[in-house]
């Protein structure tokens, strides 16, 4: 069951796969703590070869691995990360310290005065350095694991925490493909597992040693407030998004929705109209053209609007995925090049090499293109047929291409707008 989860998440997120091996293998030496070693390592053995035995037959060959290496700027501050984790370093650190001192009546003043130093000394030291205060905490928890009167349910959630604070320490110094996407889905990633292993040590057991009902009140108090400062962003953020205006056209009603072509019909009808067409009317996946440009702007909508693949999308993304910078830099020079040069015998080529069956020429196309490249769609019949048409967007079939239909040319007309709109 392990391994396919593991399959699972490395399939939907390659990202996950070092933080998933690494854990597979800490819960393994646990577990070896408490049973035979040759039955820990045969479950090992038998949880990565059905992961890898599950992922090998859907893995895409890429180009090769991702870049890794030494971030070369300063990592989170400790202010920074304790506004993410902070809930969860204290309920961990109340834990640990609980776990050890004891919570009998006797000496609880003792206990009290060397639970708040070691809470101020681990704040001091996480504004100071977090790469510190990360080493202590993996230390600490580490020697609880190693107590023998430690149980089997304790050591499985402290390797989860170890293994969320390692993920903390490795954004600090090191980056994977970049720094950003290290430290946003390695957070997510550490989250999740703090989450986790602070409720399985806290909340499992009630009345054991280190549980929550077995701290002071002060302490579970202090709890309870920061548990209130973390739903702050949960309760404002979902009030945005119950609150917030979004785009809607005067016959439809207004509010939250679903419908994803909503902004789409308020902000560009006619390309609304075009996607829709597209919708109804093309079978299959053929290749459809439009517009190539940097992530994060309207660069791949039409493919993205409906599910049609195209040349070349957002390029950093198909990067990422492993795919050769080579090729994604000539696919660039290659859709510059078809909606631009306006030499037919070089437009036809290239529509060639990747199996084009439809241009898109839209707004996005005309914004980013000159006027005489584009003209070559209308004026060459031989290669064009019109295939569909709106005052703002149209659509091109690419004769003797993938997709040889014979198409009706349909034109249509905008919704009037209601008088006193713009």
């Amino acid at each position: 069951i392990l391994g396919v989860a593991i399959a699972l998440e490395a399939l939907t997120n390659a990202w996950d796969i070092p933080f998933l091996a690494a854990l597979l293998l800490l819960v393994a030496v646990v577990c070896a703590t408490t049973a035979p070693f040759g039955r820990s390592a045969l479950a090992l053995l038998v949880a990565a070869t059905t992961a890898f035995g599950a992922v090998r037959p859907f893995w895409v060959q890429g180009g090769g691995p991702p870049g890794f290496g030494w971030n070369g700027e300063k990592g989170a501050s400790g202010i920074d990360v304790f506004t993410v984790f902070g809930l969860f370093l204290f309920l961990m650190l109340g834990w640990a310290l609980s776990r050890l001192l004891g919570s009998g009546a006797e000496g609880r003043s003792r206990r009290g005065i060397l639970t708040l130093v070691a809470g101020i000394g681990f704040g001091v030291t996480l504004l100071f350095s977090v790469e510190l205060a990360c080493l202590l905490s993996i230390s600490l928890l580490v020697w609880i694991v190693l107590r023998s009167d430690s149980s089997i349910e304790e050591r499985l959630a402290a390797v989860f925490l170890v293994a969320g604070l390692g993920l903390v320490l490795f954004t600090q110094r090191l980056f994977i493909v970049d720094r950003m996407n290290t430290f946003f889905k390695l957070y997510l990633e550490a989250w999740l597992v703090f989450a986790v292993g602070t409720a399985a040590v806290l909340f499992s057991s009630p009345g054991t040693r280190g549980s929550i009902s077995t701290w002071s009140a002060p302490a579970r108090a202090a709890a309870a407030l920061l548990l209130m400062a973390s739903l702050f962003t949960t309760v404002t953020a979902g009030h945005g998004a119950m609150t917030s205006t979004r785009p809607t056209l005067p016959e439809t009603p207004t509010g939250p929705t679903l419908d994803g072509l909503r902004y789409l019909e308020a902000d560009r009808p006619g390309e609304a109209l075009a996607v829709r067409w597209l919708w109804r009317a093309v079978e299959g996946t053929p290749v459809i053209l439009e517009a190539q440009g940097p992530s994060y702007q309207s660069f791949g909508r039409i493919s993205m609007l409906t599910g049609l693949p195209t040349v070349l999308g957002w390029d950093y993304h198909v990067s990422q995925r492993g795919n050769p910078q080579a090729e994604i830099e000539a696919r660039k020079t290659d859709v510059r090049t078809i909606y631009s040069s306006g030499k037919l015998a070089t437009v036809e080529r290239l529509l060639r090499r990747y199996h084009v069956a439809y241009v898109y020429v839209g707004w996005l196309e005309r914004k980013t293109y000159p006027a005489v490249g584009l003209r070559l769609f209308d004026e060459a019949l031989e290669l064009f047929e019109p295939a569909y048409e709106n005052r703002d967007s149209k659509v091109y079939r690419v004769k003797g291409g993938e997709a040889d239909d014979v198409f009706t040319p349909m034109r249509e007309a905008l919704p009037i707008k209601p008088k006193g709109e713009p």
